[in-house]
């Protein structure tokens, strides 16, 4: 073979790879862009009809609906974003994102450039879900009719695939009292019950004995006593038929009290489907019961499956102070166990501004996060 078959064959080479490059990726259903993306299209609905612009929908999405595709430990970039301290490797445009947050002085600001004037943050909540890759085409993981358009409609054909999908699940929220989040009856204000396609749920009230306030025990002595068996016990009574599980809600200072009260109870382990903790508060001794009882072995159920243990965090797009605290609110990863037996499916949801978020849009966005997330 001569020197300009080699020269040519070489050229072509380049130009097919500099085409494959020039594809769009596929992109990964994790967790917490299948939430927002989900968010995002429940709030595309009541824009279109009223015959609103995609102007109007970026408006009503963007500001709230927190999402960068670069943007992981957004309470690093946002404070001190460094790009010396980037971990490694790093993902796709991060760098760029972290050298261009630098150059802005204030966090308020900040939050506005990475979440709100990204092009990377619209496209990834703003174009149809479906060109993200395979992951994303609800014709092949929900049904072959549907699209993300049904998801903007709340179509009858949505409803009734997750009527099958999801009709055996309840919702339940346990709150604290006293605690302020739903001291008053509010609780975590997103009608998950409401939108689940099954029948039940309702609002637990967690016994002042199991509350954070009340334990204060070291975490190596804990055992689980009367308080979290009286807890499991209200949870457990809102499974009336042997088919269903339970989608577990805790606001603020109730997820201590609830995690106790799965780790601690068997037969509650065996009922969780899901779990959703929506700006967890926890004392310094549940931080110390949570690195050493969130484990898989101490969360295993009867019959071992992976369970969805998601972090949804509080975000005042205002307030920079708050935006420190979620290192500490996120679940930790337990390692996994010898025996390969997973359980915690840890999930971090990211920060979401939930005061800007209709509780309706969220609940249903969740519900969609529950049929995608526990059906593939």
């Amino acid at each position: 073979m001569d020197t300009v078959v080699l020269v040519e064959l070489g050229a072509l080479a380049l130009a097919l790879y500099a085409g494959w490059r020039s594809l769009p990726r596929p992109v990964e259903r994790d967790g917490e862009r299948l939430l927002k993306v989900s968010l995002a299209t429940v709030l595309r609905g009541p824009v279109e009809a009223e015959g609103g612009t995609i102007a109007q929908w970026s408006a009503a999405v963007l500001p709230a609906v927190l999402y960068h595709p670069a943007g992981r430990e957004p309470e690093a970039k946002l404070l001190r974003p460094d790009p010396a301290a980037l971990p490694t490797p790093a993902l796709p445009g991060e760098r760029g994102l972290v050298e261009e947050l630098a150059r802005i002085e204030s966090p308020v600001a900040r939050l506005q450039a990475m979440y709100v004037g990204a092009e990377a943050a619209a496209e990834a909540l703003l174009t149809d879900p479906a060109l993200h890759g395979e992951a994303w085409d609800l014709s092949r993981h929900l049904a072959p009719d549907l699209s993300w358009d049904d998801v903007a409609a709340w179509s009858e054909g949505l409803l009734a695939v997750l009527g099958r999908r999801l009709g055996h699940l309840v919702a339940v929220e346990a709150i604290a009292a006293g605690s302020g989040d739903g001291a008053d009856g509010a609780g975590s204000g997103i009608p998950l019950a409401e939108a689940l396609p099954g029948e039940g749920g309702g609002i637990v009230p967690v016994p002042a004995s199991v509350s954070e306030q009340a334990w204060t025990g070291e975490a190596e002595d804990w055992e689980p006593g009367e308080a979290e068996e009286a807890l499991s016990a209200l949870l457990l009574g809102h499974c009336e038929r042997p088919e269903q599980r339970l989608v577990l809600v805790a606001r603020g200072n109730a997820a201590g009290p609830l995690l106790r009260a799965i780790c601690g109870v068997l037969a509650l382990k065996d009922r969780v489907a899901a779990v959703l903790l929506v700006d967890p508060q926890w004392s310094p001794a549940e931080r110390d019961w949570l690195e050493r009882w969130f484990t898989h072995p101490a969360f295993e159920p009867e019959v071992v499956r992976r369970v969805p243990y998601a972090a949804l965090l509080d975000c005042d797009p205002s307030e920079p102070a708050g935006w420190a605290r979620w290192p500490e609110q996120r679940l930790p990863r337990p390692e996994e166990p010898a025996s390969g037996r997973l359980v915690l499916d840890v999930v971090d949801l990211g920060p979401l501004a939930l005061r800007a978020v209709p509780p309706e849009a969220l609940a249903r966005a969740l519900v969609v996060w529950l049929a995608l997330g526990l059906g593939t």
